[in-house]
């Protein structure tokens, strides 16, 4: 496919150049590749998808005239029904390219390569969740730490360590805001605390309960105690203990 590159947007030339390469390399067959060869051709796969994303996202974040124009409700919601894509998808996707219009670090380190759009996500949840009150500079730490973590860990790997991130960059506040987030996260637990019973006949019945964790923990120790109230007998008897062979004053006396 030829592209005249003087009256072609770069972008849409790009995505020219992107389907013409793929066109040529259409019919190889994979199976005949080395295996050092195939080692290479994923991972390298793997950097231009996520550099195809972050392309993508930065479209999406711009897009909202063609939204204007084409009375779509955003541009995500235009692209599903364009392309025929599940709306979910797109929607996952605006809201994505919404959150790097927000972290320029993060959206080039997408662009190249570095970070993919899996890690990408938990990334921009982790700095998202950060209290406003902490201020820029932490997030933008907190940024900047999750995207180097990203060389050697994956999504879920990153999630984790992104609960603790205060620790590693404001380690001198770290322990207040956990145990900050810890009270905000039982608090809601509480407030959406559900239970729910269903009878299922044949004398039996079913009970779904939410709450904090602290309070299903406890519930679950007083139903296993009604459940097996006599664990206590059911424990192996201690030996009794042998009676001490009595001293020599306390026989004289």
């Amino acid at each position: 496919m030829s592209v005249d590159v003087t009256t072609t947007h770069p972008v849409i030339a790009c995505a020219h150049t992107l389907q013409t390469a793929l066109g040529e390399v259409r019919g190889v067959q994979a199976v005949y590749m080395s295996l050092e060869d195939k080692k290479t051709a994923l991972v390298e796969l793997t950097k231009v998808e996520a550099a195809v994303t972050e392309l993508k996202a930065r479209l999406l974040a711009a897009a909202g005239d063609v939204a204007d124009d084409t009375g779509a409700r955003d541009p995500g919601a235009w692209l599903a029904h364009t392309t025929r894509t599940d709306r979910r998808i797109t929607g996952t996707q605006y809201r994505l390219a919404q959150a790097l219009e927000r972290l320029p670090r993060l959206a080039a380190a997408m662009s190249s390569g570095l970070v993919n759009e899996g890690q990408a996500r938990v990334i921009v949840e982790t700095v998202d969740n950060l209290p406003d009150r902490l201020g820029t500079q932490v997030k933008l730490d907190a940024e900047a730490s999750l995207i180097h973590f990203a060389a050697d860990h994956g999504p879920g790997d990153l999630k984790r360590l992104g609960v603790h991130i205060l620790a590693v960059i404001a380690p001198d506040i770290a322990d207040e805001e956990d145990a900050a987030r810890l009270e905000a996260e039982e608090q809601t637990a509480r407030e959406r605390a559900t239970y729910r019973t269903r009878h299922l006949g044949n004398g039996r019945s079913a009970a779904t309960i939410t709450g904090p964790t602290a309070m299903i923990e406890r519930l679950t120790l007083y139903l296993d105690a009604l459940d097996n109230p006599h664990a206590s007998k059911d424990q192996p008897e201690q030996p009794e203990q042998p009676e001490q062979p009595e001293t020599g004053s306390e026989a004289a006396s």
